[in-house]
């Protein structure tokens, strides 16, 4: 008799492989950073949770080409009346604007360069 196991996910799985659970337990998860000044995006950015709280920010991008078909997730998370500035590299465009500026709370700007 074999048993078989599942999660939330309704993933089933043999006991003797039960499904993979990954669990943060403190910090943030891969990918993600917590910006609190003028930064550079990593190549092994995910998410960018900016606090401008201090002062206004500046994230410089790197190349399109180096996140082609990868998404960045860019949010605004502090209540301050400071601005997140996004700039593009060199002379690259964000959907061809020179720059984009989060002012509010929660706003955000998704990225996937083609």
């Amino acid at each position: 008799t074999q048993m078989f196991t599942g999660d939330s996910g309704n993933n089933d799985s043999f006991d003797q492989a039960p499904p993979i659970r990954e669990i943060y337990v403190r910090g943030l998860p891969p990918g993600t950073r917590l910006i609190l000044a003028d930064t550079t995006a990593m190549f092994s950015d995910q998410t960018l949770l900016v606090d401008a709280t201090a002062g206004p920010i500046t994230i410089q991008l790197l190349p399109a080409g180096s996140f082609s078909g990868r998404p960045l997730d860019i949010k605004l998370i502090s209540s301050s009346a400071n601005a997140a500035t996004i700039l593009p590299f060199g002379a690259e465009t964000i959907d061809v604007t020179a720059s984009v500026v989060l002012v509010n709370q929660w706003n955000s700007l998704s990225i996937t360069s083609a």
